[in-house]
């Protein structure tokens, strides 16, 4: 499964929020302007997170540095690798094991 068929998976299935709860955030609304807001797993601000029901689930963390310091726009993965502390590719496996995806070795 390619990152777009898994992205199109987890919004298909409404999986957002189980993958939010998982990595910990907190708070979890959903936004009848397309989107959710939450707060981080160890913040208090509740709308720290604005998380996009787009192709890409593209996510804004007001309050983290979710990138690292690049000039890149963040998603799901994103936030799923900084708040586990996890390289991309472990990322990604994270979330295909939480959502019970077999991946190939």
């Amino acid at each position: 499964m390619d990152i777009k068929a898994l992205k199109e998976y987890i919004i298909e299935n409404n999986k957002v929020e189980y993958i939010l709860e998982q990595i910990g955030c907190h708070h979890i609304k959903w936004h009848s302007g397309g989107y959710w807001t939450c707060a981080n797993k160890d913040g208090d601000n509740r709308s720290a997170i604005n998380l996009y029901n787009n192709e890409y689930l593209t996510c804004v963390n007001h309050t983290r540095d979710i990138t690292n310091g690049k000039n890149i726009a963040a998603d799901l993965i994103t936030l799923v690798c900084y708040n586990k502390n996890l390289s991309f590719s472990d990322g990604l496996k994270f979330i295909c094991g939480e959502l019970g995806i077999v991946t190939g070795k």
